[in-house]
């Protein structure tokens, strides 16, 4: 699985990853802090993003044209947003995200996160510790 972070907050980013590789520990995340850089490496067409968490504000190219760009060469790449507030919330619907968090991310809300985006899927081995 593949699983890609745009995250401008160099932070925020490390911390996301650090939670996704507990859940994902056999998954490859990629993880960008410019959103203009994540959007070449979409419209590459050479890898297939499984599970996408973008930052819906960010400098240069938004969440929402990151997620749109993600989906004409991923159609079934899930999308899930972040941000500071649930300014957005209304309209991130509009592009069929599995979810929207609130910043600070935590590592229960990823797991809820990912349970929501592959329910097929028991648990993750820290559902039950959290």
């Amino acid at each position: 699985m593949l699983i890609m972070i745009v995250e401008n907050n160099a932070e925020d980013m490390r911390m996301l990853q650090s939670y996704l590789a507990q859940c994902y520990e056999d998954s490859d995340i990629i993880a960008f802090t410019n959103s203009s850089d994540a959007l070449n490496f979409i419209r590459s067409g050479k890898f297939f993003v499984d599970l996408c968490f973008t930052e819906v504000v960010m400098p240069g190219v938004s969440g929402f044209k990151l997620v749109t760009e993600l989906r004409e060469y991923n159609k079934q790449s899930k999308a899930v947003f972040i941000a500071d507030t649930a300014e957005y919330a209304v309209e991130a619907w509009r592009y069929h995200v599995t979810d929207y968090l609130l910043k600070p991310v935590t590592l229960e809300s990823v797991v809820h996160t990912l349970e929501s985006c592959f329910p097929c899927c028991d648990g993750y081995g820290l559902a039950e510790s959290g």
